[in-house]
């Protein structure tokens, strides 16, 4: 799932080594950074907080995984806030800030429940497939995130 909702089949190369099309404001010669890691396997997470931003965005997410492993996705920066262990299955609110999508929440669903929750106007929540290949870019302004590959029916 895009930042649009749609669908999307699994990448080919030329995605990972460009920055998304994302051009509200004209501007796509940012330094954008790209991380990627799988979601198979992964049993629980940690979610990174920016303290210094206004809005205090989730700037990345430490995945771990049932076989003791670890991925990064965005920033993880030790000296912002890092959550507690969330178990899956995960979901993540994204938003806009002046037009700039940005990840605004990562909660567990058992903690939140599953219904719709109040957020502010414009965002969307996003809950994290069990498999498939999740893409995180960011740079100064903006953060987005795409799924690839993932299995509609697979728990």
């Amino acid at each position: 799932d895009n930042n649009n909702g749609t669908k999307l089949s699994p990448p080919p190369v030329e995605n990972y080594i460009s920055p998304p099309p994302y051009a509200a404001d004209g501007l796509q010669a940012l330094n954008w950074y790209m991380t990627e890691a799988r979601l198979d396997g992964v049993c629980r997470v940690r979610a990174c907080r920016d303290l210094e931003q206004a809005h205090n965005p989730c700037i990345g997410v430490l995945l771990y995984y049932d076989n003791g492993r670890a991925e990064t996705l965005g920033q993880i920066r030790w000296d912002q806030e890092v959550s507690q262990d969330i178990n899956v299955p995960v979901r993540l609110r994204r938003g806009k800030l002046d037009g700039n999508p940005y990840v605004a929440d990562i909660q567990g669903m058992a903690a939140a429940g599953c219904g719709p929750t109040e957020g502010e106007p414009g965002d969307e929540w996003l809950e994290l497939p069990r498999t498939g290949t999740m893409v995180w870019w960011f740079c100064i302004s903006r953060d987005i995130i795409s799924v690839y590959g993932h299995c509609t029916h697979c728990r």
